[in-house]
């Protein structure tokens, strides 16, 4: 790619290696989600009863119903693109401290119920996905599939195939 661009976050210029790239650097990625998890600027009372709206209250999870991005239910207000489950935990709790982030302990992305809600840092939420076994393997992790390619074209070489 020959288009150079600005970083979102530093704001130096940079050549993509991807057209969706969007930072110049890795750690301008994690600084600009460290900000995107302080974020907590937007009227109570107004956005109140356009997410409410937009809930489904079950037995268990309260489900949203808006819009999503990876699963996850986004709203956006006054230009601002917004996640439910950070909408609700500041609309029940208040703000989320810089460097925190809400986290689901029932695992549903779309759930934005307060007490199925808690909140931690990113090494917390490694540690729990890990735990529940929810990180991508196999199949569903492009390299280790790359590498099983690899693996067996090195053995059909040895072989003399």
């Amino acid at each position: 790619m020959d288009k150079i661009r600005t970083c979102q976050k530093c704001h130096e210029p940079y050549e993509p290696k991807v057209f969706w790239q969007r930072f110049c650097s890795p750690t301008c990625k994690q600084a600009s989600l460290r900000f995107r998890t302080a974020n907590n600027h937007f009227d109570h009372d107004e956005i109140s009863p356009i997410f409410w709206s937009r809930v489904r209250k079950g037995r268990s999870c309260w489900e949203w119903i808006g819009g999503l991005h990876n699963g996850y239910g986004r709203l956006v207000f006054k230009g601002q693109d917004l996640e439910s489950h950070r909408i609700s935990w500041v609309l029940s709790n208040g703000p989320i401290p810089d460097g925190l982030w809400v986290l689901h302990h029932c695992d549903n992305r779309r759930c934005v119920r307060p007490d199925h809600l808690c909140l931690g840092d990113i090494i917390e939420n490694t540690k729990d996905r890990d735990r529940k076994n929810r990180q991508a393997r196999g199949r569903k992790l492009g390299e280790a599939q790359q590498r099983g390619k690899v693996l067996a074209r090195r053995k059909a070489i040895c072989a003399g195939e």
